[in-house]
């Protein structure tokens, strides 16, 4: 059977049916667990806990990215940082929690992303 949002074939005892159709198990938590983006309570957190310095290697590396090639699309880091879109938007969450990275939309309506200038970092 085939994963009604990604497409992938999957067995069908590890499909899930979800209001939006027959899901994986990657799609499925996804779907009941949506990335947020704009969750005060986490930027709050991510800001003020002992950890909030330290990044991982992927974050360091999506960081790296932004600083050298900046402003660029969230299409474009992505292929850089070689992830796919909803890996690079659980990252990106993070990174934004902890006011690291920013998005910033342009006047023709691009959404781009770029270092910020508030935080701790």
């Amino acid at each position: 059977m085939q994963c009604n949002r990604c497409g992938r074939r999957t067995p069908e005892d590890e499909l899930f049916d979800h209001a939006t159709g027959t899901l994986c198990e990657d799609c499925y938590i996804s779907a009941i667990n949506p990335v947020r983006t704009c969750d005060p309570w986490a930027v709050f957190t991510a800001k003020h806990a002992p950890h909030a310095e330290s990044l991982t290697p992927l974050q360091q590396r999506i960081v790296d990215i932004v600083d050298k090639r900046q402003p660029l699309s969230h299409a474009a880091l992505g292929e850089a940082a070689g992830l796919e879109p909803l890996d690079l938007e659980h990252e990106l969450a993070t990174l934004a929690h902890m006011a690291v990275i920013r998005a910033r939309r342009l006047d023709s309506g691009e959404v781009v992303l770029m270092r910020s200038t508030t935080g701790k970092e």
